[in-house]
């Protein structure tokens, strides 16, 4: 069972980033909208891993943190989750987003995801609801989630809009991030950002 790798980044794709482990590349498939600095070449990387065996394949998916892991494992033992379909949910909300639309009942959320229509959303909630309460991801009263709220994925966004690719809007954010003081203003990360790209 590979359960971790940590090696360099030798690029990314919309899906997933190759990382390099004793000259191997190994291609890991994961939610990089949820990271907390977008992946840039040649930064290391650490990631919580679930092998996926199949006759015709074997995919890697990677997780940041050990609570996204645990939800995709709970996601794709639902009937009609898939392992992409999961990991698509993964890239459009936190663990604890999921956790309390579960505890809430809240299937529709889970609709806005790609992938995710409303049976297989009823059957998420339906087949996960007493396993989540278990695992002590209880949201506090009055505590909501925010759906990929963060700055750097609203000026990925924005960069989208205004024509760059997602992988481009992505690494400019990841830029304009860490160059800036902590809590910058949205509006001036996205100037930041296409400073950045003029250079």
């Amino acid at each position: 069972m590979l359960a971790h790798i940590k090696g360099n980044v030798l690029a990314t794709g919309e899906d997933y980033v190759l990382i390099e482990v004793g000259g191997l590349g190994y291609q890991v498939y994961a939610p990089l909208p949820m990271f907390a600095a977008f992946p840039l070449q040649g930064e290391e990387v650490s990631l919580h891993t679930h092998l996926q065996v199949r006759e015709d394949s074997w995919q890697l998916f990677g997780f940041p943190n050990k609570e996204q892991l645990e939800i995709f494992k709970l996601l794709i033992s639902v009937s009609g989750v898939g392992a992409k379909t999961a990991l698509g949910l993964l890239c459009f909300m936190p663990p604890s987003g999921v956790v309390q639309a579960i505890n809430e009942g809240n299937s529709s959320i889970f609709t806005k995801a790609p992938g995710i229509g409303s049976k297989t959303a009823q059957r998420i909630v339906l087949e996960l609801k007493d396993k989540c309460s278990k695992l002590g991801y209880e949201m506090p009263d009055g505590h909501t989630f925010a759906v990929v709220g963060t700055p750097a994925n609203e000026v990925i966004n924005a960069l989208i809009q205004l024509g760059y690719s997602t992988l481009q809007a992505r690494e400019l954010a990841a830029r304009a991030v860490s160059v800036s003081e902590p809590n910058t203003k949205t509006e001036q990360l996205i100037m930041t950002a296409l400073r950045l790209s003029s250079r």
